[in-house]
């Protein structure tokens, strides 16, 4: 990601939105979308059905605990 980009974006750049359906935050804004486009392509997420709705992958639990130590 480059963050000098994002910045530079017309979206804001970054900051927390609530999830009506879970209830919960999560990070929103030109970071947001660049993490779920990173996230996405290395196949760590991906869409359930042909709703809005996504599942972490078993690639994407493991990438996740290698690089940050997130256990899922």
């Amino acid at each position: 990601m480059n963050i000098e980009l994002l910045k530079k974006e017309k979206r804001c750049y970054c900051r927390m939105c609530l999830d009506w359906s879970e209830r919960k935050h999560h990070v929103a804004g030109s970071v947001g979308k660049a993490l779920m486009n990173v996230f996405f392509n290395n196949q760590w997420i991906e869409r359930t059905g042909n709703s809005r709705a996504i599942k972490l992958t078993a690639k994407g639990k493991e990438q996740l605990y290698q690089k940050w130590h997130i256990k899922f």
